[in-house]
């Protein structure tokens, strides 16, 4: 079926513009499920290139982003006042260097007590103010080094009204990815993320 005659009849979600909740469980190829990726963005966006689901609270994306069809900062732009979003496989890390990106650098550096000095730097505009909960669900280990910092720069930039509460829904699989010495290091990782989060590994 042609998309572009009826979109509705692919994707009848599009008539429940006031959803509060909505799943997006596709995968890095949408060639299956999406076969028109030219139109993709006309799935998330009207005519004017307004989010056609800016009502949504609850958001769950599972290998749902992918490159040069719909990247993560469209599926952030199509859902501004989500409050609680559930990012599944490679999402993750895209979606935690997407975060990062929206960080300006500070250049006041803030002295911890371990003596170190970093720049948290500031939060611009669009970059998800409004989350509160953010669930990881199996994410990949050996990139947890890039999404944990990710994931901390966006934080410890500010913007957010209240704690955000980072719950990491990992799996035996995922965590014999690494060794005893990774593993450490993973919790150092934790430790760190935990200074602008609550952080529950679940």
């Amino acid at each position: 079926m042609d998309p572009s005659s009826n979109p509705t009849k692919t994707f009848p979600v599009l008539a429940m513009p006031n959803l509060k909740h909505l799943e997006i469980p596709w995968h890095d190829d949408l060639t299956v499920e999406l076969p028109y990726t030219n139109l993709a963005a006309e799935y998330l966006f009207d005519e004017e290139g307004q989010p056609r689901f800016a009502c949504v609270k609850e958001l769950y994306l599972h290998d749902s982003a992918t490159k040069w069809k719909i990247p993560t900062r469209s599926f952030m732009k199509a859902f501004p006042n989500v409050e609680e979003v559930v990012l599944g496989g490679t999402d993750v890390a895209n979606f935690a260097a997407t975060l990062r990106g929206f960080v300006h650098p500070h250049l006041v550096p803030h002295v911890r007590g371990s003596g170190h000095s970093e720049s948290e730097g500031v939060l611009t505009g669009g970059a998800w103010e409004t989350v509160r909960k953010v669930v990881l669900k199996e994410p990949e280990m050996t990139r947890w080094r890039g999404w944990v910092r990710g994931f901390y720069k966006w934080l410890a930039a500010g913007g957010h009204a209240g704690q955000v509460c980072i719950e990491i829904q990992d799996s035996a699989p995922q965590r014999s990815q690494l060794d005893e010495r990774g593993m450490r290091a993973f919790r150092r990782g934790l430790d760190r993320l935990r200074r602008h989060a609550q952080v529950i590994v679940m």
